[in-house]
């Protein structure tokens, strides 16, 4: 357990259970109940949690190199009279959440066309980091509670490892821009990740090619492999769900424009959308740039929304 800043408290051992996701792209969640003798108050909004694990003698590491925030807080006394302190926490990925695209259309901030990776740096930077843009959004004197992140969070220098993607994105969350650049890198064949890690130091916005992390398939012979299932004693009350209640299987982003002058594209899957003579299954995409003095070029977003909409 550390202050929002970072800085060591206490090691929590004690703990009755643990409970952690992690998602590409994503927040995620993790939940750690207490006996009653934990001090709730001793815990603030923001404080930070690491998990540390050991395996097979090896060193310590920091599991799926993140740390979480603390955003509740829950104390229960069971029928049995059994009392405990529940903390529940967020990712950092969870940080770009918390603020929007506050820049005007049609500007450098939110019209923009580089490699993915690049793309999703630039974003951060701007909303959050040392770019920010406004003393009121990051403060370089003062009082910097609530708004200065650029002293904690860092943005490496850009890499070039994604496929090119031209977007728009004026007072949009951030975390949900990054994701739609991710999603349209990945529909156009290169697969992008994006993660902010905890170095030991600080906060880092981190950018990946391919799946993050080691591949365990079985590719190529079994070095490497992980294999799962219940003829391997490692699997057990197994189910395979498939469920298509929310497939999409047509895109169609609309642009700048309006009425028939609109501009727009149209892209289906047409191996999903012919599985059935009924799934033929639609989702409009908003897809303007808010400067509709330059309509025509904005066929690669169109392409680039319609592609990540699909594949989402």
């Amino acid at each position: 357990l550390s202050t929002p800043a970072g800085v060591r408290i206490k090691a929590i051992d004690n703990f009755l259970s643990l409970e952690y996701t992690r998602a590409i792209n994503d927040v995620g969640a993790l939940t750690i109940r207490l006996p009653a003798s934990f001090n709730r108050y001793a815990v603030a909004l923001d404080s930070r949690l690491e998990v540390w694990r050991v395996l097979q003698g090896g060193a310590e590491y920091l599991d799926t190199e993140t740390v979480w925030f603390v955003r509740g807080f829950r104390q229960e006394t069971a029928a049995n009279g059994e009392r405990s302190v529940t903390l529940r926490a967020v990712s950092a990925n969870e940080l770009l959440r918390r603020r929007i695209v506050a820049y005007a259309a049609g500007t450098s901030y939110t019209t923009k066309e580089y490699a993915a990776d690049d793309l999703i740096k630039g974003i951060v930077d701007e909303n959050l980091g040392s770019l920010s843009g406004t003393a009121s959004r990051d403060p370089s004197t003062g009082d910097k509670t609530g708004d200065n992140l650029s002293a904690y969070i860092r943005v490496p220098a850009n890499e070039g490892l994604g496929a090119l993607v031209k977007k728009s994105f004026s007072r949009r969350n951030v975390l949900t821009v990054c994701q739609e650049v991710a999603q349209a890198s990945i529909a156009a064949g290169t697969y992008i990740a994006f993660d902010v890690v905890w170095t030991g130091a600080i906060l880092e916005l981190r950018t990946y090619l391919n799946q993050r992390g080691a591949d365990h398939r079985v590719v190529g012979g079994l070095a490497g492999a992980l294999l799962l299932g219940p003829e391997y004693g490692n699997l057990v009350d197994v189910a395979l769900d498939e469920d298509y209640s929310q497939e999409v299987t047509v895109a169609l982003a609309y642009g700048d424009g309006v009425g028939s002058d609109r501009a727009s594209y149209v892209l289906p899957d047409a191996t999903r959308r012919d599985a059935s003579i009924f799934n033929r299954r639609e989702i409009a995409v908003d897809s303007r740039s808010g400067d509709t003095s330059t309509t025509s070029l904005y066929s690669t977003q169109l392409t680039g929304d319609a592609q990540a909409a699909l594949r989402a």
